[in-house]
């Protein structure tokens, strides 16, 4: 069968899937696959893997699993790149299986992709998850919400696919950073095509309620998250390590929300200085690094909370001042990057600090960081009276 042939088949499924869930990237894959479904190309298997994750992701169990049935006739014939694709849409669909009764259905779908040759690479492969991870947290704030959120769902789908995988080490750990971030991944698509736009929910199944505090640290109310708070400020998810301080700087659900939450975490004693597992950043280069989707107030009060606290106004991580983060944030506006900066300010940051220029060398300060992204923002800071800044 050609592929030409192979995507007509599958045509009726893909415009039922389309019509379900008219948002992107359904409608994108979906329409890659209507054109071209070839079993030996990575850029088909991929529309094929996304397909999967997000109708899983959205509630639709039956059209994951119908989704994965375009694979059946998949084999593995020594191309580990076209494999890799196949185990993730045979253990998503796996897992929706699982989750419908059917499990002697569920457990045949995960052994159609076993192989013992790549025992060795479980731990690595774990492994990869984390950085998969740190991509999407990155491209989120430096590129785009579409490219963070392909990042995230890969992630997600690499962590489903290992918590699905008998011998690899730490399933349960796996599985509590898949449910952790499945409400999030929701709101990402939802978000993504519609350009950032305030209103979410339109369309799109509304996720189940928090049911930890890690995911009520992320997305729920300061009452929701009490109520599942283990009396530990600095609890940690076990795979990713990313502190419950910086879940609630990182959700975008009301800002209200996030301050109270953190308010909260503050006055219990969590560590304002604590950077997240393995990446570096610490809370207040998380909170500054969410700009894009928050106001001016909001960014100004996070670093009042946290300075207050003892958190350093000159260290974010990841080689990023404070200031510089808010800068550089995709999409900033002068008017949300100025009361972070002024609340920075007057909480003894450097003005001069910002970043190492791309590829080493000198340091760039952040008003020269602004003059190319912000105009007239530089001078504002060049011209700042040196209250507490040098």
């Amino acid at each position: 069968m050609t592929p030409a042939e192979r995507a007509r088949g599958a045509a009726p499924l893909l415009g039922a899937i389309s019509k379900r869930h008219p948002v992107w990237p359904v409608l994108k894959d979906a329409r890659g696959l209507s054109r071209h479904l070839s079993l030996s190309s990575v850029a088909d298997l991929s529309h094929v893997e996304r397909l999967v994750a997000v109708a899983y992701l959205l509630g639709d169990r039956d059209g994951a699993i119908e989704s994965a049935r375009l694979l059946d006739d998949c084999e593995f014939e020594g191309n580990w790149d076209l494999w890799s694709c196949v185990q993730v849409v045979r253990t998503v669909a796996a897992r929706a299986l699982r989750e419908r009764g059917d499990a002697a259905d569920a457990d045949a779908m995960v052994s159609s992709v076993l192989r013992e040759d790549e025992r060795f690479l479980a731990a690595d492969q774990v492994a990869l998850a984390s950085h998969h991870d740190l991509n999407a947290f990155y491209a989120e704030c430096y590129g785009g919400l579409r490219e963070a959120c392909t990042w995230r769902l890969t992630s997600w789908s690499w962590m489903v696919r290992c918590s699905e995988i008998p011998w690899c080490p730490g399933r349960d750990n796996l599985s509590v950073e898949v449910r952790l971030m499945a409400p999030q991944l929701v709101d990402d698509i939802n978000l993504a095509g519609r350009r950032g736009r305030a209103r979410r929910g339109e369309g799109v199944p509304v996720g189940e309620e928090p049911h930890d505090q890690f995911n009520a640290a992320l997305r729920g109310t300061l009452e929701g998250f009490r109520a599942l708070y283990d009396g530990d400020p600095n609890a940690r998810t076990p795979l990713l390590g990313r502190t419950l301080l910086s879940l609630a700087l990182s959700g975008r659900r009301d800002e209200e929300e996030r301050l109270r939450i953190t308010r909260f975490l503050v006055g219990e004693g969590a560590d304002v200085s604590a950077p997240i597992g393995g990446y570096g950043l610490t809370p207040l280069g998380v909170g500054l690094r969410t700009g894009l989707w928050r106001s001016g107030e909001f960014l100004a009060e996070v670093v009042r909370l946290l300075t207050g606290a003892g958190a350093d106004p000159n260290v974010s991580g990841r080689g990023s001042s404070p200031m510089a983060a808010v800068l550089e944030t995709r999409g900033m506006t002068a008017d949300v990057a100025w009361p972070a900066c002024e609340a920075l300010l007057d909480a003894g940051a450097d003005w001069r600090v910002g970043r190492v220029a791309p590829g080493g060398g000198r340091m760039l300060g952040c008003p020269e960081i602004a003059d190319g992204l912000l105009p007239g923002l530089g001078d504002r800071l060049r011209g700042w009276h040196p209250r507490t800044s040098p």
